[in-house]
């Protein structure tokens, strides 16, 4: 992944973000408050998501009014990786991940426009955190 460009858009520097032992680089823009988001927590975040050059491939909230999203970390994230890189973040923080290819969409390349085997670049902001385990 060193050996690819990012757009300045993108705002991706990478030797100044931490590499997780999964390969996912992860940069705090702002640090939270709030309670922190662990595997098995549910989250609701805003997001958007580019590729290395620039493309912004998907937002939310989005343009047309399309939600925000809300998922449980290490079950039903919109892509894989983010629950890695989203897990350890507190509410109100926002989050700079760069998924490698097998950590995103892999041999897929969806949502539309999104090649196989892309790099994804998300700056996340988690809105808020809720405990999901049985009391």
């Amino acid at each position: 992944m060193a050996s690819v460009r990012f757009a300045p858009e993108t705002g991706v520097e990478l030797d100044a973000m931490t590499r997780t032992d999964e390969g996912i680089y992860i940069q705090d823009v702002r640090e939270g408050r709030g309670a922190e988001a662990q595997i098995g927590s549910g989250v609701s975040v805003e997001y958007s998501a580019w590729l290395p050059d620039g493309t912004l491939f998907e937002q939310r909230p989005s343009a047309d009014g399309f939600g925000l999203s809300e998922f449980v970390l290490g079950e039903d994230a919109p892509v894989a990786g983010l629950d890695v890189g989203i897990a350890g973040m507190r509410a109100g923080g926002i989050r700079r991940i760069v998924l490698p290819p097998e950590h995103g969409y892999g041999l897929v390349g969806r949502p539309a426009g999104v090649p196989t085997n892309a790099i994804l670049v998300f700056e996340v902001r988690l809105l808020s955190v809720r405990n999901t385990a049985p009391d």
